[in-house]
């Protein structure tokens, strides 16, 4: 068994769970675990790249204090699935982290444009990048998320927020390690029930009414064609202000289809 290995299984909290990024010491600064789902998709990177894989359960752990300075830890599930994202979604969410797809003596490969260096040429590894680029720049389908508050006592060490168990000694860490194992039984479960998880991936999650699945593909534009909502009226109205003469839209993230646009309902 390679230290690489080792380390990692170090930090495997379940069995068929994989550590994917984080810290040594993830339950205070965070980490990142992934699982191989049963439902498989398709997907390609160019015309001559197709590659069929599963999706993936991520469970995502973050320390509040860590990383807004806030008293809980959480951790939630999302359900990536690199054959249903948009080949330019992950483009992006590649370019997001510096890095693009290139193909060097007849083999893909992530690599670091500025400064050439290769990032990834094995199958395997690059699945492992693309999920976390792809977590990193906000796909992913939320499936279910766990959280637990705690509070802070005068001298900044955590205890518990109940009052009745004011004076109980808190394990941090250990319920991180509940929170996670919890979250990773929660993707399991939506592993084995394909009813339960094709409802949740059709269920609306934010104030304009995306559903997790087309949050999961980094689709805002088909529930802001079709909600009534006045955030999603709101955003239209933007949309439309920022209409160039050529018919695209121009935001701070760049040159949007008018033509996409137009077909989704956003603009008229």
């Amino acid at each position: 068994m390679s230290a690489t290995r080792k380390f990692d299984e170090d930090r495997d909290v379940r069995k068929g769970w994989r550590f994917l990024t984080g810290d040594t010491n993830w339950e205070t600064y965070g980490g990142r675990w992934f699982r191989r789902g049963g439902n498989k998709g398709q997907g390609h990177i160019n015309d001559d790249y197709w590659w069929f894989k599963p999706a993936h359960y991520i469970v995502r752990f973050d320390n509040g204090l860590d990383c807004c300075g806030e008293a809980f830890l959480t951790a939630d599930v999302k359900l990536v699935d690199l054959g249903g994202t948009p080949a330019e979604e992950i483009r992006s969410a590649l370019d997001s982290c510096g890095w693009a797809f290139e193909v060097v003596d007849g083999v893909l490969t992530i690599v670091s444009p500025y400064s050439g260096d290769v990032v990834a040429d094995d199958m395997e590894i690059i699945t492992l990048v693309l999920l976390e680029a792809c977590i990193g720049y906000g796909l992913g389908a939320p499936m279910h998320s766990e959280q637990f508050d705690f509070a802070l006592d005068e001298w900044d060490e955590p205890v518990y927020a109940e009052p009745e168990r004011v004076g109980e000694e808190l394990d941090l860490d250990a319920e991180a390690t509940r929170l996670v194992i919890r979250a990773m039984e929660a993707a399991e479960e939506f592993e084995q029930d394909e009813d339960a998880r094709e409802a949740q991936l059709d269920k609306p999650v934010n104030r304009i009414g995306s559903t997790a699945r087309e949050v999961g593909r980094g689709d805002i534009y088909s529930a802001l064609g079709r909600s009534d909502s006045p955030e999603a009226a709101l955003m239209r109205k933007m949309y439309a202000a920022a209409c160039t003469d050529d018919g695209n839209v121009r935001t701070l993230g760049g040159k949007v289809s008018g033509d996409m646009l137009r077909k989704k309902g956003v603009l008229e």
